[in-house]
């Protein structure tokens, strides 16, 4: 194939966007969109269609001032929080009665009954009579047409956070809602005024009555309670009911005292009488055990013992022995003796645990016939003192009501004269102008500020849509981004265009040679370790390098990459196979023939054919002579062989192929090749044809190794320009030696004095 002209090379794998070796997963169209590029790409148009926009609205902002003006007048009625004297009126059920109340003005300034009323009223014909004009036909108005245009041009709503009913009159000049507002306000508070004036009527009559009938329950309270304490005689009744409850407490308490005790003295012989069951064993107390050790023949025991001791101890202090015969008589009386006392111990003991339990026996007795004895008493003084409770709670009772009635009857008798005060002053609506109604001096629709900004919207929304509607739309591959959007493609590494590296190379096909410190030798330098890193995990010797179509520039990647491979220490061969339109032989300065074709034939071997280069390790295979190129050997057991042979003298064999779209050589060489790569032109080609060739290259016996995208452009300005600057001064700036710069000096370096 030809090689790429200078303007169609570039750079790989590091670049922004570039996803080496990495699986792409299917994307979105929206995906492949960068907002950041578009902005840069299109900025000039954006900024036109912002300019085009302001125009716009200033267009849109006169006509409408001449064909469709609107002036608003509006009115601001204050509805004021329940007080103390409105509240007789109107009593409070809620938190949110304001908000109810403020709701039901709105309705009735928009119902269908005032607004009719503001319509027939005769200020409207002399005060808006350009307004009133259209509704009157042969001398006749037609008040229903003109309700309906109120219903049109009134609107009413509370204003959010405040006590504010806000109402909005529209017309198309600057008189007419004036006058219809004021007509409206007018209208309005005269039917609030009337409405609380029915109020205040009918609430006098209710408290009124209300307060009469208050009265005849009081006059029959009083009696009833008279008439109780004559029949019942009592006078006396708080004196004799504080003796009952006085006695019945103190029964009480002692009952619940002798219920203790009997419950204490239950526990303690039920525990003594478990005791004497055979099965069980006596446990006695320390109080016990220490009464008994008090006793007489106790402690004369406890004497006779110790005395034993005290001679046992004597002939210890003269040396007798253990085995001595009076030594273990004493021992023998002293265990004797504490057997006796231990029998006497346990004897009173028994006798005094019998005791214990007789006496409880008789206690437990005695208050069971006490508790008896109170249950009896305390019935008959509850008994006492419940008939006189139910005597007094019936006059308590009578007291309460006769207290409650009589202040209802206060407060009825004080909201009553409150109510009169309200009538005299005229301050019972809670409804209030806060504003009256005002003529506009300015118009309210068009104004110029919106209109701009409405005309900014539309032209630069139409103008963005359709930038993103045509990305969208456009099926070339533009960057790496394109090509993840191809399910299963796998992106290998790009190469940006050549005319965006700073270092501004003359010749791409031997750009890693001859600049090998420059933007774009360090992008194939990235390829590189992308491929060698593919190719070891794979075993993989050949690598086929596919363009997809004519110009796609993969013989200048292929020299390139030779080149950076050689700078690893890999001996790399070139193989040119494209037949069509060889190239390889020209970027090096060398003739067609003899090549790969000859050898394919039998008419020379390989170490013959190969031709060495001026860069060490890096050797090509030509063409070969044009009348021995026959496609089919390519795909041959011939072409196996060289594959193999080469594969035993070169680290690297890189195949340059004709272009996939216009040949299937990339199809025979892929089931004899170890891998593939396919080089596609950015804005060239799309990606319909990238997925049908990634498919056909998957198919085959070489591995697919992924995409590189040659001659990305970065957008206007992007970021991706100032990725390419940022590199080259740092390659610039940046110490030398490395991969065709050895032996060079870093400008860092100190000079020679």
């Amino acid at each position: 194939m030809t090689s790429m002209p200078s303007g169609g090379q570039g750079s790989v794998g590091g670049a922004p966007g570039g996803r080496p070796g990495g699986a792409a997963a299917p994307a979105s169209a929206a995906g492949s969109i960068d907002p950041v590029k578009l902005l840069l790409r299109y900025k000039w148009l954006l900024l036109a269609s912002f300019f085009v926009g302001i125009t716009f609205g200033v267009g849109l902002n006169v006509v409408l001032g001449r064909i469709a003006p609107r002036y608003i007048s509006t009115i601001q009625f204050e509805v004021t929080a329940q007080e103390e004297a409105t509240e007789i009126l109107r009593p409070a059920v809620s938190e949110d009665e304001l908000v109810r109340v403020m709701n039901t003005q709105v309705n009735t300034i928009m119902s269908r009954g005032l607004l009719e009323r503001v319509a027939t009223d005769p200020r409207l014909e002399s005060e808006a009579p350009e307004w009133a004009r259209q509704f009157r036909e042969g001398g006749t108005f037609d008040y229903i047409q003109a309700r309906l245009e109120l219903e049109q041009i009134v609107t009413a709503s509370v204003v959010p956070g405040t006590s504010i009913v806000l109402v909005r009159v529209t017309g198309n000049n600057a008189d007419t809602p004036f006058a219809i507002a004021k007509v409206l306000q007018d209208t309005y508070m005269s039917q609030v005024s009337q409405q609380s004036t029915s109020d205040i009527r009918k609430r006098t009559d209710q408290l009124r009555a209300r307060l009469d009938l208050l009265d005849d329950t009081l006059e029959e309270l009083r009696g009833r309670k008279q008439r109780l304490i004559r029949d019942q005689s009592l006078e006396t009744i708080d004196q004799r009911t504080n003796q009952s409850i006085i006695q019945l407490n103190n029964v009480n308490n002692q009952l619940n005292e002798i219920r203790n005790n009997t419950i204490a003295a239950q526990t303690s012989l039920d525990r003594m009488t478990a005791m004497l069951d055979p099965a069980a064993t006596i446990q006695y107390s320390d109080t016990q055990r220490q009464q008994v050790e008090q006793l007489p023949a106790v402690l004369q025991q406890k004497a006779a013992i110790n005395a034993l001791r005290t001679r046992l101890q004597s002939l210890r202090e003269q040396g007798i022995k253990p085995q001595h015969r009076e030594y273990k008589r004493l021992v023998a009386d002293i265990r004797a003796g504490e057997a006796e006392k231990n029998a006497i111990v346990q004897r009173e003991l028994r006798s005094l645990f019998d005791a214990q339990l007789d006496q409880t026996r008789l206690l437990v007795g005695q208050l069971r016939n006490q508790e008896l004895a109170l249950v009896e008493r305390s019935k008959e003084l509850e008994g006492e003192a419940t008939d006189f409770q139910e005597l007094l709670v019936q006059v308590q009772e009578i007291d309460g009501q006769i207290f409650r009635y009589e202040e209802e009857r206060n407060v009825k008798q004080s909201d009553l004269e409150r109510l009169e005060d309200l009538v005299l002053v005229g301050a019972a609506s809670r409804v209030d102008v806060f504003q009256a109604a005002t003529k506009p001096d300015e118009r309210a629709f068009p104004k110029l500020i919106p209109m701009v900004a409405i005309g900014v919207f539309l032209i630069c929304g139409l103008t963005g849509l359709s930038i993103i509607a045509r990305e969208m739309l456009d099926q070339r591959i533009k960057g790496p981004s394109d090509v993840a959007m191809i399910p299963r493609t796998r992106v290998f590494g790009i190469v940006p265009i050549s005319t965006e590296d700073p270092d501004a190379p003359k010749r791409v096909e031997t750009i890693f040679r001859d600049a090998s410190q420059g933007v774009m030798a360090e992008s194939f330098r990235q390829l590189r370790t992308t491929l060698i890193k593919r190719a070891s995990r794979g075993g993989h010797k050949s690598v086929m390098i596919v363009p997809g179509m004519p110009g796609s520039g993969a013989t200048t990647i292929a020299v390139n990459l030779a080149f950076a491979c050689a700078a690893a220490d890999r001996r790399v061969l070139i193989v040119d196979a494209n037949y069509r339109r060889p190239s390889v032989h020209k970027v090096f300065g060398r003739e067609a023939g003899p090549g790969l074709a000859d050898v394919l034939s039998g008419a020379r071997s390989l170490s013959d054919a190969v031709v060495s280069t001026d860069t060490e390790s890096v050797d090509v295979l030509t063409a070969g002579s044009k009348d021995k190129r026959v496609f089919e050997h390519l795909g041959a057991e011939g072409m196996a062989r060289l594959l193999n042979e080469a594969g035993a003298k070169y680290d690297l064999i890189l195949v340059d192929t004709a272009p996939a779209v216009v040949a299937g050589d990339s199809s025979a060489l892929a089931t004899l090749c170890d891998a593939s790569i396919l080089v596609v032109r950015a804005m060239v080609e799309k990606r319909g044809m990238v997925a049908r060739v990634k498919n056909e290259l998957s198919e085959s016996h070489a591995e697919f190794l992924g995409v590189i995208v040659n001659a990305v452009r970065a957008a206007a300005g992007g970021y991706m320009r100032g990725n390419i600057r940022a590199s080259f001064e740092y390659q610039k700036d940046g110490p030398k030696g490395a991969d065709g710069d050895k032996g060079k000096k870093s400008s860092d370096e100190p000079k020679a004095a």
